[in-house]
């Protein structure tokens, strides 16, 4: 999950938005505006470089898996989307469950817009150990197998297909470098915060004179 917070004492003190709402109620709404004009500025962005995953449309998928909540304090906008996170602060990913990643080559099938398909899926598959010399944390592959049953002992196991493609590499880690680029930048950031804020903020003035105008007028 990616999070972001706005904060008006961070973002729209200067403009004195914090001064003109004095109800609690307007502090949530004008929280909620200011997320909601950074939710707008991330996802427009998060589809822009969508051709970075032409097959899967990754952040398309990001971009449409924004929440946001709001309170007097404040508010939080997050793109809960598998994998965001990552892709923006880097770090390394470990099995879990599991006793290795399984990176799948080109040669895996996609499976719809959700990536590649998973090992289970591809039928019969033949494992190779990793030779000396082999990327770090890489400890073997999966290739295109089938089933070959001893003469002599009548058991059954699984070989290496002849001819047969690589489809999976397995690593007991993977490193992720950070990428400041899925969001934009934050000065855009704050400016779409403090857009939205005091474009709401000329609403509520707006309509406090039409009221007052209208109370004067039946008076």
């Amino acid at each position: 999950m990616l999070t972001l917070q706005v904060n008006v004492k961070d973002i729209g003190a200067s403009a004195g938005i914090a001064a003109i709402l004095r109800t609690s109620q307007q502090r949530t709404q004008l929280h909620l505006e200011m997320a909601q004009g950074v939710e707008r500025e991330a996802s427009a962005h998060l589809l822009g470089i969508n051709t970075r995953s032409p097959n899967t449309s990754f952040y398309g998928r990001a971009a449409r898996s924004s929440e946001t909540r709001a309170d007097e304090s404040g508010a939080v906008l997050s793109f809960t989307h598998r994998g965001i996170a990552l892709r923006y602060y880097g770090g390394r990913v470990l099995p879990k469950n599991v006793k290795n990643l399984a990176l799948p080559t080109k040669d895996v099938p996609l499976a719809g817009n959700e990536g590649r398909k998973g090992p289970r899926e591809m039928g019969i598959l033949a494992y190779l150990s990793a030779r000396k010399g082999a990327a770090p944390g890489t400890t073997g592959y999966l290739v295109e197998g089938m089933e070959v049953t001893s003469k002599r002992t009548g058991k059954t196991r699984k070989v290496p297909l002849p001819g047969g493609k690589l489809l999976y590499v397995l690593r007991s880690w993977t490193d992720h470098n950070p990428d400041a680029t899925v969001l934009p930048a934050m000065a855009a950031l704050i400016q779409a915060a403090t857009d939205a804020g005091e474009a709401y903020v000329s609403d509520v003035i707006a309509n406090s004179s039409a009221a007052s105008s209208f109370n004067s007028s039946a008076q």
